[in-house]
């Protein structure tokens, strides 16, 4: 039987310093191969970046395949070990969010040997069982590769998530993973057309759900062995009401206790029903993408919400007890100073627990790359700023209209100096109620409350 060698390779950067979690994406892949009885090896590289290390664990495991999911973050470094690593003469196969973002010339630009853009649920256990035999490499979807000095690209096939298993993550080593959170993936894909936003050319724009039943076993698969926290990572858990409503029953019937968050959820997909079934059984942490405060911006980068919308949800779900996290984007488009502004000024209205502003990073192949090309111009390399991103933060990345290069520096100065002030709010208020129940003499409350801020900030 074959043998794969899958490698994550993550570099710390402004978006994410370390992994704290067993990922996604590499699990759903070794689930895969388990059911077809492929052997599999996982390594997660950000643990030591050493690769003598690397290449150790590949001579002794042996491999007929060597994987590599990519970010495009730091894809540059990526490449350097990807091309260290072909020198071993096993050949290599790339996927993940760098691969689905862009087309084949990432075969020119490296030495691997293959290509899945798209889900590789499927795709990979094909490549394994016809790695040999390249006549069959035109029938396994989503598959780029050399054909007669040629790169060939096959069309991406859409996963039945029905049909998968969850992770499990037997091939990882669990105890390195520091958050005792579990990840689970109720949803893929995004039907919205935001502009700045890679999603949908990463798991496509058709919306494709699990069953409410399936994800409580895996829930229950998590609870049973101790982990009872858990962030839906999909950003669009809600937008089947039904489906949620009716995966909230069943959670308050299990005998388990879940401790529940999002990652994300729109704010035109939840209403108070909804929000309030969503309480009852364990949700307490609500992630809301509202990029802008300004109508007129929203309207631009095709959102397809209004500010009475958010103000609406957001009412509803602090009302109800939720702890509120709140993601902008500024620096958009025409955006002015004055619709920054406005964004400040919504995120002041709320007793959030988080905020970010994130300066707008122009992705190759979204709608705002391409108009920033044509309406502007971008004052760095894409190649520059996406392979070192903590030093683009606190810089504007395009001229265009709407605002100045100094305006531009000025706003992302001042969202620093805001989240910094909401977040001190966030500590000050907890700490007023943490008193006021000791005052009361609540000591357990306290003690909960304490062990959940912590969870939350550390």
């Amino acid at each position: 039987m074959m043998k794969f060698f899958l490698i994550n390779l993550h570099f710390s950067d402004s978006y994410s310093q370390t992994i704290t979690t067993p990922p996604l994406g590499p699990g759903y892949l070794l689930a895969a191969l388990a059911r077809r009885g492929f052997e599999s090896r996982y390594y997660e590289f950000s643990f030591d970046n050493s690769l003598d290390h690397l290449l150790h664990d590949i001579r002794q495991f042996q491999p007929d395949l060597i994987g590599f999911s990519l970010r495009t973050h730091r894809f540059r470094d990526s490449y350097r070990v990807i091309d260290r690593v072909a020198d071993e003469g096993i050949p290599i196969v790339l996927g993940g969010a760098h691969v689905n973002a862009n087309d084949g010339s990432i075969l020119r630009e490296t030495r691997a040997t293959f290509l899945i853009r798209g889900e590789g649920e499927e795709s990979l256990p094909l490549l394994l069982e016809h790695l040999r035999q390249p006549e069959k490499y035109p029938d396994i979807s989503g598959l780029v590769y050399r054909a007669d000095d040629a790169v060939r690209e096959n069309p991406p096939q859409i996963s039945d998530i029905t049909q998968l298993l969850f992770p499990t993550f037997e091939q990882f080593d669990l105890p390195k993973y520091p958050s005792n959170i579990r990840l689970i993936l109720s949803s893929r894909g995004c039907p919205y057309r935001c502009t700045f936003c890679q999603q949908s050319a990463l798991l496509g724009k058709k919306w494709r759900r699990r069953e409410p039943e399936d994800i409580l076993r895996e829930m229950e698969y998590w609870a049973e062995r101790g982990f009872r926290q858990i962030n839906f990572a999909d950003d669009n858990l809600t937008l089947d009401r039904p489906r949620i409503q009716q995966l909230c029953r069943l959670i308050r019937k299990s005998t388990h206790r879940f401790y529940l968050q999002t990652s994300g959820v729109r704010i035109d997909n939840v209403d108070e029903d909804t929000l309030k079934m969503m309480k009852d059984c364990g949700f307490y942490l609500l992630s809301f993408g509202i990029e802008s405060g300004n109508d007129r911006v929203l309207r631009e980068i095709r959102k397809g919400i209004t500010v009475a919308q958010i103000h609406r949800t957001l009412r509803t779900a602090w009302k109800l007890g939720f702890d509120l996290k709140l993601y902008f984007i500024i620096n958009n488009r025409t955006e002015t100073c004055a619709d920054v502004r406005d964004s400040f000024q919504l995120a002041r209205a709320y007793p959030i627990v988080d905020v970010r502003f994130t300066n707008l990073f122009p992705y190759p192949g979204t709608y705002d790359y391409d108009w920033i090309r044509q309406h502007g111009r971008l004052l760095y390399p894409p190649e520059e700023y996406l392979n070192n991103s903590p030093a683009y933060l606190d810089k504007p990345l395009y001229d265009g209209p709407g605002m100045t290069l100094s305006e531009r520096v000025q706003v992302i100065r001042e969202a620093e100096r805001e989240i910094q002030r909401l977040r001190q709010r966030t500590w000050v208020d907890r700490m007023r109620k943490i008193m006021a129940l000791l005052y009361h003499g609540n000591f357990k409350v306290v003690g909960t409350k304490v062990a959940r801020t912590l969870r939350k900030h550390y």
